[in-house]
């Protein structure tokens, strides 16, 4: 099983060299399933008497590969815990502020208390889900692509829970209000204001900006050196502007559509090692059921489902520039 989930991991993070393989990624899958059943080849009964081993692996798999896909693409700014059932979904809160010093007489203790933290925050969750079908023969034949099949599941889950992710920030932009906001078209002095407050406040060492690729190519600074060309015209964004590092935030498409999922006239500007203000919730297991088919044809059908909620701290440290 470790085997199965390392090579899914290096295939779903495009870190795969097919072209050293022996066999395609999808005949290492399906090699692997046989191995992991003890069986040398599929008919239907080996289907049905193995169906279920089939789902756990797929389920350990899309565990792993989703969790790590959270914190890669999601590093800096999204906290994410995994509960069992019945866990408690609470994340504490913690103050920022400096704590304010007085002057006192000698010998005297009483000063106002000054709290430690500013509460807890929960994270609601829900149950999602998406239900998939083959032909039988199909399955049986070996003409199912269990490579692409997972990597289909991985990326649609992921792309579910990022459209969900940058949705509730953008829904949050109305609490953020000055001097944490900046708006209006491209002003370095204004992002550097952004920055200096958000890294002051946050007591860190300098921030992160981030924006789709779109957002950052509208970031024009003042000064541009011959590499800053150079990374411009290989990245279609600079890397760093005014002592900060800029990091772009993969784009994605509303499923069943062309439409982009992540608007791209907004910068979040984050404080380096600082608080994550997003909090991601992933409760239970990922689950594969054989669903019911309705059809009644020889088909199928797959429902996997997994339960997890999203949150943001709106008190939490960080910044927003409205490009729009």
């Amino acid at each position: 099983m470790k085997d199965l989930v390392t090579f899914g991991l290096s295939a779903y993070n495009k870190t795969l060299d097919e072209s050293k393989l022996e066999k395609s990624a999808d005949e290492i899958m399906r090699a692997e399933l046989l191995e992991q059943l003890g069986i040398e080849n599929f008919d239907y009964k080996s289907y049905r008497r193995n169906k279920v081993a089939i789902f756990e692996i797929i389920e350990e798999v899309l565990e792993v590969v989703v969790g790590e896909g959270i914190t890669t693409q999601f590093d800096g700014f999204v906290e994410t815990r995994n509960l069992a059932l019945g866990d408690q979904q609470l994340f504490h809160i913690e103050d920022r502020d400096l704590f304010k010093v007085a002057r006192i007489a000698d010998g005297n203790s009483d000063l106002r208390r000054q709290k430690l933290d500013k509460g807890q925050l929960t994270v609601d969750t829900h149950t999602r889900g998406v239900k998939i079908y083959t032909e039988l023969m199909h399955f049986l034949m070996g003409r199912i692509n269990w490579a692409s099949m997972v990597q289909r599941l991985y990326d649609s889950i992921m792309a579910d829970k990022k459209v969900r992710i940058y949705d509730a920030i953008v829904k949050s932009f109305d609490n953020v209000t000055a001097p944490y906001k900046k708006t209006g078209v491209f002003d370095e002095v204004k992002l550097v204001e952004l920055g200096t407050l958000v890294s002051a406040k946050a007591g860190v060492d300098g921030v992160i900006v981030m924006g789709t690729k779109l957002a950052l190519s509208k970031i024009a600074p003042a000064l541009v050196s011959d590499q800053m060309k150079e990374e411009y015209v290989r990245n279609g964004y600079f890397g760093m502007v005014a002592g900060m590092e800029l990091r772009e935030i993969p784009q994605t498409v509303i499923p069943g559509t062309d439409d982009f999922a992540i608007a791209s006239d907004f910068l979040l500007v984050l404080p380096r090692g600082g608080e994550q203000f997003v909090k991601m919730i992933d409760k239970g297991e990922v689950v594969v059921h054989e669903a019911h088919n309705i059809e009644g044809d020889q088909s199928i059908d797959f429902l996997v489902t997994f339960e997890d909620g999203i949150a943001i701290l709106h008190n939490g440290v960080w910044g927003v520039y409205d490009l729009a």
